[in-house]
Formats: structure tokens, sequence, C-alpha cells
């Protein structure tokens, strides 16, 4: 029997990895964001608790781990 056990191995991916639509823990902000895709292909991120929006310069050595998280909006 095979087991591959991931629970604690810890993904990080640059900004540049990032799938739109899907929520990370960013490293340096410490909050829970979520990428975006903006106009001309550029790519944001949005702060799920301010609302601010980061874009590559302002992230650009920053890491994010991926989350399972659902959205809800009432």
């Amino acid at each position: 029997m095979k087991i591959n056990d991931m629970r604690f191995k810890k993904q990080e991916l640059p900004f540049e990895e990032l799938d739109s639509g899907k929520v990370y823990v960013s490293s340096r902000l410490q909050k829970y964001v979520m990428s975006t895709s903006g106009h001309h292909g550029y790519n944001y991120v949005v702060d799920l608790d301010s609302g601010e929006v980061f874009d590559y310069d302002e992230l650009y050595e920053d890491v994010f781990t991926p989350v399972e998280a659902e959205v809800i909006i009432k």
C-alpha cells in the first residue's frame, strides 16, 4: 500500500503562479487574499478582509499558500 500524506507539506507559490478565483494566505501580509485577473491580462490580488487590491509590483517577493475556502455572498 502506498500512502501519500500531504497534510504537513507547505506549498508556497509566487505571484506569477496564482490561479484566478482561488484563495491564498499571503506570507508577507498575513491575510487571506484572492487572485483575480484584470484588464489586458494583468493579475491582481484582493485582500478578502479590506478589499484592498495589490498588483505584482507591490507583492514582488511575497509567497502564497493555497487554502481551501468557500466564498459566500449574501
